[in-house]
């Protein structure tokens, strides 16, 4: 028993000396050229390409809740003061209550915890233990051996060392087979059910980023016709109004109707990306945040650029 305690009490203190250490500013710096920041699931990882969007970082991540995404945006606006915008990506799935499997269930846990369990408190680590206790121990064996790693590899940037999430290059293009297996009639509408917790960390989000000073934008990300999500379409908009009408909500939904940019119903492929990358940037280098009419004039410009891009295709 002497032995066993020993143990536990040395590991102890040097899982925490080593969450002390690694805690440090200096490991999350990003350039000081870069004001904005994206942040959101696999449709703004794969919809914007930050290195074609000026002074923007993307750190986005396929399959992560904005339970995951506060950990990193609260580390890296408290380590790069010059951020001044913050463009969530706020689609008609990113609230829904499966995302609660991405939170704890045995999968999704593993893939997301090891890279965020030293940035949560007491309260959070319990949640998750109550959700999967299980699945928690070896996660976070997991992670504490990555982050090690980081410490002995003498890197400088541990959201490189263990992967925060960047612009992901998607190569297919599967759209036109996806349309010839679906059955269209059964496109109803359906009521949003919502993720609580969710729902908690989007808030704590926004809350984060107005103590700050930091401006919050919520963004979504071109969406097909037939993405399966929009059936929720109503209940979705009538959330935004009732909780968020003081979010300024730059909707990209309708911006291509060409399925070769597609890469399935909701996720644009390369070609989509570049190109819908290049549009955002020219709204932003036109000073589309200071409009009053600000999705009017979205509205206005994707007719336009989808006008030049696809002209036998306009809605």
């Amino acid at each position: 028993m002497i032995f066993i305690s020993i143990g536990i009490i040395t590991t102890i203190s040097l899982s925490v000396l080593i969450i002390k250490y690694i805690n440090n500013e200096k490991y999350y710096a990003i350039p000081e050229s870069v004001k904005n920041l994206i942040v959101g699931h696999s449709h703004s990882e794969c919809s914007l390409n930050d290195s074609l969007i000026l002074n923007t970082l993307n750190i986005s991540k396929s399959a992560e809740p904005y339970f995951y995404n506060y950990f990193k945006i609260m580390k890296i606006v408290e380590s790069n003061k010059q951020i001044e915008n913050v463009f969530i990506e706020f689609s008609n799935n990113s609230l829904s209550a499966d995302k609660n499997k991405w939170i704890w269930e045995n999968d999704y846990i593993e893939y997301n915890l090891s890279r965020y369990f030293f940035l949560m408190n007491k309260d959070e680590m319990f949640f998750l233990f109550s959700k999967n206790f299980k699945k928690c121990i070896p996660t976070l064996a997991s992670g504490m051996r990555k982050v090690v790693g980081f410490i002995f590899s003498r890197k400088k940037n541990l959201p490189e060392k263990l992967d925060w999430g960047s612009y992901l290059v998607l190569n297919r293009n599967k759209t036109d087979s996806l349309i010839n297996a679906i059955n269209t009639q059964n496109f109803k509408n359906q009521k949003l059910i919502i993720s609580d917790k969710n729902l908690e960390y989007l808030d704590k989000i926004i809350n984060l980023c107005i103590h700050k000073k930091i401006k919050v934008y919520f963004i979504r990300s071109p969406l097909h016709n037939f993405y399966e999500g929009l059936k929720t379409e109503k209940s979705f908009l009538e959330l935004k109004e009732l909780k968020y009408e003081k979010i300024p909500f730059l909707d990209f939904k309708k911006f291509s109707n060409n399925n070769k940019e597609f890469g399935d119903f909701e996720h644009l492929n390369y070609n989509g990306s570049k190109r819908f990358s290049s549009f955002f940037n020219k709204l932003l280098n036109n000073g589309i945040l200071e409009m009053d009419e600000y999705q009017s004039k979205i509205d206005s410009e994707i007719t336009k650029e989808n006008r030049l891009s696809n002209p036998s295709k306009i809605d």
